[in-house]
């Protein structure tokens, strides 16, 4: 059994935070895109800087995962379906 944990904290000169963490321990493809059974366990971390307003890290917390799974090549290779959502 696996734990995980995040942990984000106001900076020195603001006093609110717009950094956003994702976690997801088993990503898989989406079933409507062909995902049923998935030998191959892809987990996946997303730490998003908030800098300059909370929009894009929201959005990438909430979306970029999804973007990944979605990719032809995902799961057999995840570096590669990263680079294509991006």
């Amino acid at each position: 059994m696996y734990a995980y944990a995040t942990n984000t904290h106001d900076g020195l000169v603001r006093s609110y935070n717009e950094d956003y963490v994702a976690v997801v321990p088993d990503l898989r493809k989406p079933t409507n895109l062909g995902g049923t059974y998935q030998s191959k366990k892809v987990s996946y971390f997303g730490l998003f800087d908030g800098h300059g307003g909370p929009g894009c890290a929201q959005y990438l917390r909430d979306n970029l995962h999804q973007i990944i799974a979605s990719q032809d090549c995902f799961p057999s290779n995840p570096e590669q379906a990263m680079k294509q959502a991006f």
